[in-house]
């Protein structure tokens, strides 16, 4: 599919460090995007300072955990390969929690104006942008791998009691409309999934709210996923290892992320 970038807004920083825009969808760009709708974030500041007065600073961020720094590294050279430029990498001294970051105007433009990221917080607005939608099945599984190991969750059940080798692939947002998107990714891609709206949840600090999930049960379904979809978090993939070997993945100390 081929993008419009005659309208992209680029800095004069931008050009001279030499950044490429991608003029075409594939796979690694559809895949980026999953990643930016699930754990990243598009941010314009108004700033201003004594040495160049009133400024804007435009920042594509992505939160990750030290702890997977495997991944980490993965979305760095990912990034690379599609602008040709350098994530920074910087650590959350009180927790586990790193953020990778840009500072380029022309980099948040291309992720809003051509690949329909939403700027600012995107919490509630998030959907899958249409040049995904339209796609073809290769697109549209490479942006759910983004967004499955960024923002997914895969568990195993003890369904009958006789260990944890029932497979669950659970997305959990607070946006409807990405998953009524999703939704239609799925149908295309062939898989049998079931839909959650309108959950009340109570979160400590944020009160209460509401969320949507769609969920991915069984063996086929995970089979199917891990054909046509995958993982590159090697977190997920060792669960997949685990459960080919021996026909079970038991259960780690962790949780999905709701807000």
């Amino acid at each position: 599919m081929k993008l419009d970038l005659s309208k992209l807004q680029l800095s004069n920083h931008d050009r001279r460090q030499n950044i490429t825009f991608p003029s075409k969808l594939s796979p690694e760009l559809a895949e980026l995007i999953g990643i930016i709708i699930g754990d990243g974030h598009l941010s314009v500041i108004k700033r201003k300072n004594h040495l160049v007065g009133n400024f804007t600073q435009s920042t594509v961020f992505i939160a990750g955990n030290k702890e997977e720094q495997q991944y980490n590294n993965y979305i760095s050279s990912l990034f690379k390969r599609i602008f040709n430029c350098d994530l920074s990498y910087r650590e959350d001294k009180r927790s586990k929690a790193i953020l990778l970051a840009k500072y380029s105007k022309g980099i948040v433009r291309y992720f809003h104006d051509v690949c329909e990221v939403p700027l600012g917080r995107k919490t509630l607005s998030a959907r899958v942008p249409s040049i995904i939608l339209q796609a073809d099945s290769q697109m549209k599984a490479a942006f759910l791998r983004g967004l499955a190991d960024t923002d997914f969750y895969v568990s195993f059940k003890n369904k009958n009691k006789k260990g944890y080798s029932y497979p669950v692939i659970v997305g959990s947002f607070r946006s409807e409309q990405l998953i009524r998107d999703l939704e239609k990714i799925y149908t295309s891609l062939g898989f049998t999934y079931s839909c959650c709206y309108n959950l009340q949840r109570t979160h400590k600090i944020f009160g209460r709210y509401v969320m949507h999930s769609i969920y991915l049960n069984g063996k086929k379904n995970f089979q199917k996923w891990v054909e046509i979809v995958s993982f590159s978090n090697g977190k997920n993939s060792l669960k997949v290892k685990e459960w080919r070997l021996i026909g079970e993945c038991s259960p780690k100390k962790e949780a999905p992320g709701e807000i």
